[in-house]
């Protein structure tokens, strides 16, 4: 039933089973899946983590989630938070817990099972996911239970929960991590002796790199939202694209300058340019499945243009990438120096 207390162990191990022979019999799934975050202190915050990344977001697995409105009711000791539709599934789930204000557990069950689960007995279902401080004292458990009843094909159900759940399970850690960060640096060469401005290397990786693609074998981008500044880059240049495949969409939230004088409006291939250091802040809109492979929760990239430090006529770059195990999270920081 919803809110048992899981005495697991220690350890990240998901439920250990002796592997048994493919049937076609009926009978009881059962699986059991813990994980631990490190850098979470409470199990109200371990919660709201499973709640955004794996109940309205899917949890890193390919299906489509769409939150129904849903009347917060009580019956008996607990209260109904929140019903979803899962596609193309077409299977429907409600989620409740304790009424009580420091929630530390969740249970959820299937309503529906939709037409391509017919096999699972219905009103069976039950799912309950726990969130304890671990027994050093740093970070949050958690153990996640989810078992039903099916009239066939009982091993091949286990399987495939113990795979989805699995997923899932690391999926939410991930996010919850603390993101990666990979930093690459180059330099750009000058085709002559004239130094290179930092505000036009930008406006050129924008017009090559951005609108273009930075000759990836990939189908042309398509130019979506406001034009950019002519301060920032070459004529023509969109705020956002549209890449095909992986289907995402990459927007500039910002470009900002630091040193010398701010870009000027009637500069942008920045031969005049007295700019230490320009840069521009872009991310994925619509990060998940859709843009495979490129499967984050989270993406932020920045790339910054410096001038050097000995006077040079080339072009120094760097870039840095940000990202937790799974790719769940994507923070990318790109700098190039002028030399």
């Amino acid at each position: 039933g919803p809110f048992r207390r899981h005495c697991g162990n220690d350890n990240d191990n998901d439920n250990e089973r002796i592997p048994q022979p493919w049937t076609n019999e009926g009978g009881r799934v059962f699986v059991r899946v813990e994980r631990t975050f490190p850098h979470i202190s409470t199990p109200t915050e371990a919660l709201e983590g499973w709640m955004e990344h794996h109940w309205n977001r899917g949890g890193g697995l390919p299906i489509g989630v769409v939150i129904q409105p849903t009347d917060t009711t009580q019956k008996d000791n607990v209260a109904i938070r929140s019903t979803r539709m899962l596609y193309p599934l077409f299977m429907e789930e409600e989620l409740y817990s304790s009424k009580l204000a420091d929630v530390t557990s969740v249970s959820y069950t299937v309503t529906s099972a939709g037409p391509t689960l017919g096999d699972m007995v219905p009103q069976s279902h039950e799912g309950d996911v726990l969130f304890e401080s671990t027994g050093t004292g740093k970070g949050i458990h958690m153990t996640w239970d989810v078992s039903f009843d099916t009239t066939r094909l009982t091993s091949f159900y286990q399987a495939v929960t113990e795979f989805t759940i699995g997923v899932a399970a690391t999926t939410v850690t991930d996010a919850l991590a603390l993101p990666r960060l990979l930093t690459l640096r180059g330099t750009i060469p000058s085709p002559t002796t004239k130094l290179l401005s930092p505000q036009s290397v930008r406006a050129e990786w924008l017009a090559f790199i951005w609108g273009k693609g930075g000759g990836l074998p990939l189908p042309p981008a398509v130019p979506t939202g406001e034009f950019l500044d002519l301060s920032v880059c070459l004529a023509g240049v969109k705020e956002s694209v549209f890449r095909f495949p992986p289907f995402m969409t990459e927007t500039i939230i910002s470009t900002s300058t630091l040193g010398g004088d701010s870009d000027s409006q009637g500069d942008a291939q920045g031969a005049g340019a007295a700019e230490d250091s320009v840069d521009l802040v872009f991310k994925i809109e619509d990060p998940g499945w859709l843009s495979f492979p490129f499967a984050v929760h989270t993406h932020l990239s920045k790339v910054q243009f410096s001038k050097p430090k000995v006077t040079s006529t080339s072009t120094s770059t760097s870039t840095s990438t940000s990202t937790p195990p799974h790719r769940v999270h994507s923070i990318a920081d790109q700098k190039a120096d002028q030399n």
